[in-house]
């Protein structure tokens, strides 16, 4: 049938053609009714996208957006901006499918100017409305905030405070810069907020998300380098309400009181050299990961943190090489049993991250039964390469 249309498109093409070389339409009657019919079977041909239910449509529609809480871009693929622009019938579609619209991110590029602000918080309203009733995602990046907060921005900073506000009972997953977590917006009734990821900032003096009696993840980063700034300092969080936490950070100073995070089943390390302290015990975490994806610690500073953890309901446990000195070596395996002996749990899952880019995958299964002759009592040991995580 497809190749039935494309001739008829062809044949119209041909006739227009021969029709403009004569230059008097009203003369070929027969090639005028000739291409009447072809256009007659294009437009009565349904394409079976366009027979399937509009719930089914929408569906498939879902399926092109990153995978929810992650946030699509504005624009271009991902975005559901996209499929609007297909057909009006797509874009109705778009438009009234809630899930599409859900996860929201604002961001500004550097220098922009009000209009282009303007325009970014309109987006973010449309999106909000769109989005219905749905439990929302959320995400200002840092250079969103600093555009919003600068002097003559048109007010705008105060607007996206605000209509995120009018949706505070919908938040579910939230990412914002520590520094801004003091204002008013974020000391209201969150009763769907689940997760947070804060982002470093200047210190806000705050007590936060006290009404959020769902909040179970926290994930902070810290991506600019200071001795001195410590972002969470001077802020009061339900620590005890957390049950997953991920900390990423090259700030030696940066320093929230894990002794407060009692019941993480989750705990996830990308950090320096934090662990200059007491051994800190975790009673609950079963599932911990040790990583340094920058190269930011020497290895003695990585020892101290598995020397300084206790971790007695661990089950499954991912560590980068960096911190038990290289990856075959009898301090690795000295290092690893000596933890795993102090926490004194049955450990049910090893995972060894490679940070040598010379190691090849052959090289991996090679060595592979020399950690396993090591741990003989754990059930599952692999060795990854770092660019497969």
């Amino acid at each position: 049938m497809l190749s039935t249309l494309a001739a008829d498109r062809k044949r119209i093409a041909d006739i227009d053609a021969k029709l403009l070389d004569n230059g008097d339409a009203d003369g070929c009657p027969a090639l005028l009714l000739e291409k009447e019919a072809a256009q007659k079977r294009l437009d009565d041909y349904k394409y079976p996208v366009l027979t399937l239910p509009n719930e089914i449509v929408s569906e498939i529609f879902e399926l092109l957006v990153p995978l929810y809480p992650v946030c699509p871009p504005q624009a271009g693929l991902s975005s559901p901006t996209l499929l609007s622009h297909i057909c009006s019938t797509w874009r109705q579609i778009a438009i009234t499918t809630p899930r599409l619209w859900r996860a929201i991110a604002v961001s500004f590029s550097r220098g922009s100017k009000s209009m282009a602000s303007r325009r970014q918080v309109e987006l973010a309203e449309a999106w909000l409305r769109r989005s219905g009733c749905c439990p929302l995602s959320l995400e200002i990046r840092r250079d969103a905030f600093r555009e919003l907060q600068k002097k003559g921005s048109g007010g705008h900073g105060q607007r996206i405070y605000t209509i995120m506000a009018a949706h505070r009972d919908r938040w579910e997953h939230l990412r914002v810069s520590s520094s801004v977590i003091g204002r008013q917006v974020f000391r209201g009734p969150m009763p769907l907020l689940r997760s947070l990821c804060l982002d470093d900032g200047r210190d806000s003096p705050a007590t936060a998300f006290e009404q959020a009696p769902l909040l179970r993840s926290l994930s902070f980063q810290v991506t600019s380098y200071s001795y001195f700034n410590n972002p969470l300092a001077t802020v009061t969080l339900p620590w005890l309400q957390f049950t997953s936490l991920a900390l990423d950070t090259k700030s030696p100073s940066f320093a929230p009181p894990l002794e407060q995070l009692q019941n993480l089943t989750h705990l996830e390390l990308n950090i320096s050299d934090y662990f200059r302290k007491p051994r800190i015990r975790f009673a609950r975490v079963q599932s911990l990961v040790l990583k340094d994806e920058r190269r930011r610690t020497r290895r003695h500073e990585n020892h101290e943190i598995l020397r300084n953890l206790t971790t007695p309901a661990l089950r499954h446990l991912t560590v980068w090489t960096f911190f038990i000195d290289g990856w075959r070596s009898d301090s690795a395996i000295g290092g690893l049993m000596s933890f795993l002996t102090v926490s004194a749990c049955q450990l049910e899952e090893l995972c060894i991250v490679v940070t040598d880019n010379r190691k090849s995958h052959r090289d991996l299964e090679c060595d592979l039964p020399y950690y396993r002759r090591a741990f003989p009592t754990i059930p599952e040991i692999s060795l990854k390469k770092e660019e497969s995580i």
